[in-house]
């Protein structure tokens, strides 16, 4: 017996349709399951309206080139296991809409990628990385944008983004008022210094002599606030170098006042880098040899003194031990530098080697083994010499001459 229902008395047969529909999936869901819940996903994983996978990632996270989804911190330079960034909370590339891609990342302004299929970015030391891959502003170049080409130098003013020093062009080099005034001054002292000193200098002889205890210690605080400067600015230049974070504005700006301690003549005189631009080998060279130059001669004139009988040939030992706190440190920190290098990843199988100090030493070939060795050469010859002779004879020659 068949039952007939009362809706199909009242309106009639059910019309079934002849083909079914089935709705396309909404974003971020894979029927029937959400991403997110999926076993071979995660709560990193979305979905494009009408997919039927699971192809994109959330806010913050990228897709990599096998097809997951990591942190986009996890690109910075930095970064421990968690993604979270170590130099810097920032994100160093711009993943706020859903969906980004390895290789359409924006690299953010003070960042550096090599390229775009690179799973590293790299912390700029200075202004002139605009963001983007591999792009510097004009003047700069290299890995990090951390030379100047030529025709342009390191200027000491910072950018007015990142707070960094950059790459200015030599042509429109002005010296600040600042500066000016300093020279000024230098000048104006030194040529008075010099007409006094001529003018009355038995009296200034005498004058020295008598007060010549409380000059030793003045001229022994002054030695110990210029090393202590000198270090400062040295940690501090040497945390940059290294991709440290930027210091707190006003600490750099006064540290900028003692820059000239660290005894860097193009660095600290604006608009050098234009007349000549040594690399990192040549500027040690440079600074070893003068140190040894200094040693050697003071040990010649001492030596004649003393063949000479003369009661002051002490003192140029003296003068020496004094020279060697200033010179020193920055030496020491030179010749450190010579063995850091930095890999910049450009998915390429050995990436892109450089010497940290100078971006434009390459860590391989001659002139990098030339440099090592001289470095290794250096590195043993200025802790036993040639300030040993001036430092540690010091106190038995004084007595002794003076005996």
């Amino acid at each position: 017996m068949r039952f007939i229902s009362t809706n199909q008395l009242l309106n009639g047969p059910v019309k079934r349709p002849t083909t079914s529909k089935i709705e396309a999936p909404s974003a971020g869901m894979v029927t029937p399951y959400r991403c997110s819940s999926e076993a071979d996903y995660g709560e990193e994983y979305t979905s494009t309206e009408g997919s039927s996978t699971c192809n994109a990632c959330v806010r913050d996270y990228f897709m990599d080139l096998d097809g997951r989804c990591q942190i986009c911190t996890s690109l910075c330079d930095g970064s421990d296991t968690n993604g979270i960034n170590a130099a810097s909370k920032t994100q160093c590339a711009d993943c706020s809409q859903v969906g980004s891609v390895l290789t359409t990342l924006k690299v953010q302004s003070g960042w550096w990628r090599a390229n775009e299929m690179s799973m590293h970015i790299y912390r700029c030391a200075n202004g002139n990385c605009k963001g983007g891959n591999s792009t510097c502003r004009e003047g700069s170049n290299g890995p990090a944008c951390s030379y100047c080409r030529g025709g342009f130098y390191q200027s000491q003013k910072a950018a007015e983004d990142n707070g960094g020093f950059h790459c200015a062009d030599c042509a429109k080099r002005q010296l600040s008022a600042m500066t000016i005034a300093m020279l000024a001054f230098a000048m104006t002292a030194t040529i008075m210094l010099l007409f006094f000193f001529k003018k009355h200098k038995k009296q200034f002889l005498r004058w020295t002599h008598n007060n010549r205890i409380a000059l030793n210690t003045l001229g022994d605080t002054i030695t110990v606030l210029w090393v202590t400067m000198q270090t400062l600015v040295l940690v501090v230049q040497n945390h940059k170098e290294a991709g440290g974070k930027n210091m707190p504005s006003n600490y750099d700006r006064f540290l900028s006042f003692f820059s000239f301690v660290s005894i860097d003549l193009l660095g600290t005189i604006p608009g050098a880098g234009c007349v000549i631009q040594p690399n990192f080998f040549q500027s040690l060279v440079c600074m070893t040899l003068f140190c040894i130059a200094c040693a050697l001669v003071a040990v010649a004139l001492h030596t004649v003194k003393q063949r000479q009988k003369d009661p002051d040939a002490w003192k140029i030992l003296k003068r020496v031990v004094w020279l060697s706190k200033i010179l020193l440190p920055p030496v020491s920190l030179a010749i450190s530098k010579a063995f850091r290098c930095k890999n910049y990843d450009d998915v390429t199988d050995n990436g892109i080697n450089v010497l940290l100090a100078d971006h434009t030493i390459t860590c391989e070939g001659d002139t990098y083994n030339a440099m090592l060795a001289y470095a290794s050469l250096m590195a043993i010859i200025f802790p036993v010499s040639p300030y040993t002779p001036c430092t540690l004879p010091y106190t038995y020659t004084c007595t002794a001459t003076k005996e």
